[in-house]
């Protein structure tokens, strides 16, 4: 409870709000980001990695005969972007 208390004082002194409803305690393992997270280790959740490569949508090569889409995010910190190909499923 001290390290809770420690990290939530280090946010409100860097003026970083927090949404409850977004916020969990106290759970021994957790999924963030594709991620197994516990207090031993943080490792690739494989159950949905496996599922991503074996279900539609499926990673293709990419046909550069089609057209692309590009989607751009940004803010002070980051800038994210997604490309998207769109073509006919079989």
């Amino acid at each position: 409870m001290e390290r809770l208390e420690q990290v939530l004082q280090r946010f409100r002194a860097a003026n970083i709000t927090l949404k409850p409803r977004k916020c969990r305690f106290a759970f021994p393992k957790f999924n963030h980001l594709g991620h197994a997270v516990s207090a031993e280790r943080v490792q690739p959740a494989f159950e949905q990695l496996k599922i991503a490569h074996t279900e539609a949508p499926i990673p293709a090569y990419l046909d550069f005969s089609l057209q692309f889409q590009f989607y751009t995010d940004e803010s002070d910190t980051a800038i994210g972007l997604m490309m998207r190909v769109k073509q006919e499923l079989a």
